[in-house]
């Protein structure tokens, strides 16, 4: 009763601020729905691909919603308590975040779509560009390294959900005994790596008219429930593969390795991902995860 009260009260608190000042947000930047934006006007069917405003809802929802946003209030709560993570979250979210993401998403839609080294060139110094550029390239680094080496450590390894303890790998969680209720790290890889395909056989799909976004998204929503389910079934341990090809190493060693084969498939995907079309994998993958994080 306690936590339905909270989410709630948070529930109400957010609205009211959309409601409020977001409209006041909205009339200091001048938003004008007739004005085209660039996903119109350059058009190009790779990177500027127009889309209806549920689906681009689910996309900038799930882009946000990654892992910072997310482990970041779960660590604040367990140092500082759950009511300033809570207080935290409700006023970063109204007065920092909203307003930071807001500003950004307007800044590069009135700037041709460029990101935000481009819009800062415009109006600062080349002095202050520069500094600028260095500051993002080397947060952008350690982002797109934490982030890689955090997933690829999910993706490895188990958890014994009777005593809450972790190992570093399957053959060790194995070894602790008949009664331990493991949940294998790779049963994770599995559902994630049938989540990364759903989206692109989506998004022929949806090309080629075959379906429509939303008919497509009552078709693979279920999918992605099986994918989930199938994990536990058949689960990618790579370091179980790791010690079928080299039986020398310890499992911690086999463990350290998968995870930097991991790492490399990420930093892959994430490269072909960026130059892939957006109506090929952005697109539908968007939707989908914003789908299961509005349900969540």
């Amino acid at each position: 009763m306690e936590m339905l009260a909270i989410v709630l009260t948070s529930a109400v608190l957010l609205a009211t601020a959309y409601a409020t000042y977001g409209r006041l947000l909205a009339r200091l930047f001048l938003l004008n729905d007739r004005t085209p934006t660039p996903a119109v006007s350059q058009r190009d069917g790779v990177d500027y691909e127009p889309c209806d405003t549920g689906p681009l809802l689910s996309q900038h929802f799930s882009a946000i919603a990654a892992a910072g946003p997310i482990v970041g209030p779960i660590l604040a709560g367990n140092m500082f308590g759950w009511l300033p993570a809570l207080l935290w979250i409700l006023g970063g979210s109204i007065f920092i975040g909203g307003v930071h993401d807001f500003a950004a998403l307007v800044a590069s839609v009135r700037h041709r779509a460029n990101s935000i080294i481009d819009v800062v060139r415009v109006h600062i110094s080349q002095r202050a560009y520069l500094l600028f550029l260095v500051f993002v390239w080397m947060a952008l680094v350690y982002i797109v390294v934490a982030f890689t080496d955090i997933t690829a450590n999910m993706f490895v390894g188990a958890l014994d959900l009777q005593s809450g303890k972790p190992y570093a790998s399957v053959a060790q969680a194995r070894e602790a005994g008949e009664g331990a209720i493991l949940v294998q790290a790779g049963s994770v890889a599995t559902s994630s790596l049938l989540y990364l395909m759903l989206p692109i056989v989506m998004g022929l799909l949806v090309k080629s008219g075959r379906l429509t976004m939303s008919q497509a998204t009552l078709v693979f929503v279920p999918l992605v429930i099986l994918a989930i389910l199938a994990g536990p079934l058949l689960p990618l341990n790579l370091d179980d593969v790791v010690r079928s090809f080299r039986p020398e190493l310890t499992p911690q060693e086999a463990a350290g390795l998968a995870v930097r084969c991991w790492d490399v498939f990420l930093l892959l995907y994430c490269a072909i991902a960026s130059v892939t079309p957006m109506w090929l994998l952005l697109q539908p993958r968007g939707q989908l995860g914003g789908i299961f994080l509005y349900a969540a």
